[in-house]
């Protein structure tokens, strides 16, 4: 989390001065920055863009039970 505040920020401040405040090194901050994306975590981002795909496609109206139909439905 400390690091992704940074990467948000990171056009507008100095990195050296955002990682003094959030008390991480430089060098980790740049090797989180760095590494690449995990397969889970690309699987997590197109299973949450399914989901609002879905709730949109109802108007909001879309809970639980019918999300997980439509996912499985999908595929």
């Amino acid at each position: 989390m400390k690091y992704a505040l940074i990467r948000c920020h990171e056009g507008e401040h100095a990195i050296a001065l955002m990682c003094g405040l959030r008390s991480v090194s430089r060098s980790g901050y740049y090797e989180w920055r760095d590494r690449p994306t995990r397969p889970r975590t690309k699987a997590d981002e197109s299973l949450v863009e399914a989901i609002r795909r879905i709730t949109n496609d109802h108007k909001g109206g879309a809970g639980s039970p019918r999300i997980t139909w439509a996912l499985r439905h999908e595929g």
